[in-house]
């Protein structure tokens, strides 16, 4: 007989229920690690075949920041810092995996801030609960992936790495641009820029041209953790 197999995420975890076709679904099984949205497949019910298929739902999901714009004369735009700025701000607004509900205010987290998780074992860059249902969730920022958003890349429409989250129990959402940036003209000029209301416009007096920045924008992306064995971590 074949059956369904439902696997969706929430709160850190997955649950997977395995039920014959056109029946009430059975109690979950719930695993201690998370796979990327709901899917139902058609599955036949052997147990070789579930292991099989369990290590492949166990890596963990992260959530990529990407970043684009229209830059005019100017190159190299990224937090003022550097993409690792620990002081700047990051807004997003965060969506329950476990009912759905989107947060109504933005949440704030940046690198050099972090609090306690409830279990008292580890910190996080955010610890927050669902206002509707009540789960918790929370954010770790992954550092050493980022890197500035190029001339070139603009003018291809192409969007870059910005920051990588490991999220449980959250999805981050509507990533919201803010003060605390710079970039630097093709003449070499460089410049702070506040991104707040979505654009930028300055004169550069060694370049003798405007430079600007406009049409920004931002995207949340689901990414896997690849193991390079010993070196650096990459995701895709």
């Amino acid at each position: 007989m074949m059956h369904n197999l439902t696997v969706w995420r929430g709160c850190g975890r997955i649950s997977v229920v395995l039920t014959p076709r056109q029946t009430e679904p059975s109690s979950p099984l719930l695993l201690p690690y998370s796979v990327c949205n709901k899917s139902i497949l058609p599955w036949s019910p052997r147990s070789s075949q579930i292991r099989a298929l369990i290590p492949r739902l166990l890596q963990m999901v992260y959530y990529l920041l990407s970043i684009a714009a229209d830059l005019d004369n100017l190159t190299d735009l990224q937090p003022r810092g550097g993409c690792d700025d620990p002081t700047y701000p990051y807004y997003f607004k965060v969506k329950c995996e476990g009912c759905g509900e989107t947060s109504l205010k933005e949440s704030c987290v940046m690198i050099s801030e972090q609090v306690p998780l409830p279990t008292g074992k580890g910190v996080a860059h955010l610890v927050q609960k669902c206002k509707l249902c009540g789960r918790e969730g929370n954010v770790q920022m992954i550092t050493g992936h980022g890197q500035p958003l190029t001339l070139q890349q603009s003018q291809r429409e192409e969007y870059c790495k910005l920051m990588i989250f490991d999220s449980r129990g959250f999805e981050p959402t509507d990533f919201s641009f803010a003060d605390g940036w710079k970039a630097q003209s093709i003449a070499g000029t460089s410049f702070d820029v506040d991104l707040s209301t979505g654009e930028f416009a300055e004169y550069d007096d060694k370049g003798k041209h405007p430079v600007g920045i406009v049409n920004v924008r931002a995207k949340f992306s689901i990414v896997r953790r690849k193991d390079r064995q010993g070196r650096k971590d990459s995701f895709i």
